[in-house]
């Protein structure tokens, strides 16, 4: 999956999908008995896009406590 529908970074006016989308995406493939990829495409320093690294985090520290679950 991508986090701004594009596979690589197009600047800050692309809106980024939501952490609880995140978790959707993540859940319904788990569930499937598949694996996802978060895709994401590093801005031209070479940096990742604050808001998809939020999102990680965020999908990181949800597993942490509930990937046993899925």
């Amino acid at each position: 999956m991508t986090f701004t529908g594009a596979w690589a970074w197009h600047g800050f006016d692309r809106k980024v999908i939501s952490y609880e989308e995140c978790l959707r995406n993540l859940v319904s493939c788990a569930c499937g008995n598949g694996n996802l990829l978060m895709n994401c495409g590093p801005m031209p320093t070479g940096e990742l896009d604050p808001r998809e690294a939020d999102r990680l985090a965020k999908v990181g520290q949800w597993l942490q406590k509930n990937g046993e679950a899925i």
